[in-house]
């Protein structure tokens, strides 16, 4: 005997993705069409500030976003020393001596450290980027050794004293 009775249909739960989906959709759909009163509802979502890129070293910050770069990076930091070995974190100590050290060409080692390693953070550096970079080291050397020799000659007082505190 067949069953003569139509077949019904419970339908099954969605599962959470295709309801959060669902629910996805409808809030594009309200966005796009405002005038539904389900978006005039909905207030609207407060217009998010980009964050900060704390590389980037294009950028003028002012003194509050100076403040919140350097608590990115800090914690950037932190968190790249807990992997590193204690060579890894001797030689970043190493290059905070030489940017402290750093006063332009006035340091000419220095500067051509702290020179390359910029160089290296916007593009990397090639074989011709070091040669000039080197070359560049050489003539800040020279020039240096030279303004000091004429310094001292100028100045002889001035070495006494620096000498003898």
């Amino acid at each position: 005997m067949k069953n003569t009775q139509p077949k019904t249909t419970t339908p099954a739960a969605k599962p959470a993705w295709q309801t959060a989906a669902t629910r996805a959709t409808q809030s594009a759909f309200d966005a796009a069409h405002p005038t539904t009163p389900r978006a005039a509802a909905t207030p609207p979502a407060p217009a998010v500030a980009p964050k900060l890129d704390p590389m980037d070293m294009m950028l003028e910050f002012s003194p509050e976003q100076e403040q919140e770069v350097r608590a990115t990076l800090l914690v950037r930091l932190q968190q790249q020393f807990a992997g590193m070995s204690t060579y890894e974190i001797q030689s970043v100590a190493w290059y905070a001596d030489i940017e402290e050290a750093a006063s332009g060409c006035d340091t000419p080692a220095e500067n051509f450290i702290t020179m390359l390693v910029l160089h290296q953070s916007i593009r990397p550096v090639t074989p011709a980027d070091a040669a000039r970079k080197l070359e560049e080291f050489r003539e800040n050397f020279d020039s240096m050794v030279e303004s000091a020799r004429i310094f001292v000659e100028k100045y002889p007082q001035a070495l006494e004293t620096a000498t003898a505190a």
